[in-house]
């Protein structure tokens, strides 16, 4: 039987023009990935980014700072590469909690703490504005390079930083390391894994898949504290290396931008101390 024809029928129905249908398409896309993302957040689930580094791992990560009654204190079997520090669990109110970090330099090498930038900031700020409560810790470490920074930073996230002072790149070729396949993988291709490492609904999904197994293959593992080539071969070891010297500068800027992302996602800042050699000057870059 032929439908009735009515005044309704009549009237030609209206459709949404492709761009409208895509635009709201996309809306509903990024509406269900955001609340994704905004429900994982509250359930604790961390981006791969932050918890872990596709270009090299680590037979162990040792806390730096372990709990002292209400005190956290520099663990004893980190104070051969660490300065010895400390500061309150919980921050007080109107504290500007600021950790150095870093290689010698911020250390206070060839001396410690007291001598280094972090202890001259420790004595000048109160002095530039006492109206704040200036806490400074110095995380700087002997020969550490920017993987080992960013993966410190992991930790020091947690005692509710207001600012992190980076000043590390001395150091990025000290350690003998080998890099996985990842570094074989277009440029464009490892920017995007990157990418997605740092959203939550992926990192559950990749760890599902992997039975909790690190991301990035199967990066090469490096001891839980420095052992650099000059302690073990010596200085012979060192040829020059066009193809790991690319390797280690692109880990390099993996790094940096790590730390950016590590100190935003937990509402902190960072501020770089790039080194110039022009009379040993300094600049300093806030992110």
């Amino acid at each position: 039987m032929k439908k009735p024809v009515t005044a309704d029928s009549l009237v030609p129905r209206r459709r949404l023009p492709l761009w409208k249908k895509a635009l709201y398409s996309g809306l509903a896309v990024l509406l269900f990935f955001g609340l994704t993302e905004g429900v994982l957040a509250l359930f604790g689930v961390k981006p791969l980014l932050f918890d872990d580094d596709p270009y090299v791992g680590f037979a162990a990560k040792l806390p730096l700072f372990v709990k002292d009654g209400d005190t956290m204190v520099t663990a004893k079997n980190k104070i051969k590469w660490f300065n010895a520090q400390s500061f309150p669990k919980r921050k007080a109110g109107g504290t500007v909690r600021i950790f150095c970090m870093g290689g010698s330099t911020t250390f206070g090498h060839p001396c410690r703490d007291p001598t280094s930038f972090c202890g001259w900031l420790r004595e000048c700020l109160p002095v530039a504005d006492a109206s704040k409560r200036w806490e400074l810790v110095n995380a700087g470490s002997i020969s550490y390079a920017s993987y080992r920074v960013a993966a410190l930073m992991e930790e020091l996230a947690s005692y509710e930083p207001d600012l992190f002072i980076v000043y590390c790149g001395q150091n990025e070729f000290l350690e003998d390391r080998t890099y996985s396949g990842l570094m074989e993988m277009p440029a464009a291709v490892r920017g995007l894994q990157a990418t997605l490492a740092q959203s939550r609904t992926y990192s559950l999904i990749s760890r599902l898949i992997k039975g909790g197994k690190r991301s990035g293959g199967a990066p090469g593992k490096l001891d839980a504290e420095v052992t650099t080539i000059l302690d073990t071969v010596g200085i012979d070891k060192y040829s020059r290396d066009e193809d790991w010297k690319r390797k280690v500068v692109s880990h390099y800027r993996f790094n940096m931008a790590r730390m950016v992302d590590i100190a935003r996602a937990n509402g902190s800042k960072v501020v770089f101390v790039m080194p110039r050699r022009i009379c040993g000057t300094v600049r300093l870059s806030k992110v």
